[in-house]
């Protein structure tokens, strides 16, 4: 995939003005559908920095008392088109879930 096609998926900022699953989801979709081959570091930055947004909102959601830290392949920013997201939770204690 060359430099022109990649960024022919990225989406402006005027398109994308919050981070979702969707979002990360739609831009992998769009990678997939225009890959000319490995595409190389600048899909794994994209994908990264696309995933970076959307946990960035869902922690500002949130609150505080909790840490998302990146793990595998999403940690190194080696994200690929088809790579998993590994991620562990850190809290403070002080988060309670709903029950029942």
């Amino acid at each position: 995939m060359n430099g022109r096609a990649v960024e022919s998926c990225r989406p402006t900022p005027d398109e994308r003005p919050s981070a979702t699953a969707g979002s990360f989801l739609d831009l992998r979709r769009s990678l997939v559908q225009t890959s000319e081959g490995d595409g190389g570091l600048a899909v794994c930055a994209m994908l990264s920095d696309e995933l970076d947004r959307v946990l960035v909102q869902l922690g500002e959601a949130a609150g505080g008392g909790v840490s998302v830290v990146a793990t595998g392949g999403y940690g190194r920013r080696e994200m690929s088109l088809f790579s998993d997201v590994d991620l562990m939770l850190l809290h403070d204690g002080s988060v309670s879930l709903p029950t029942g």
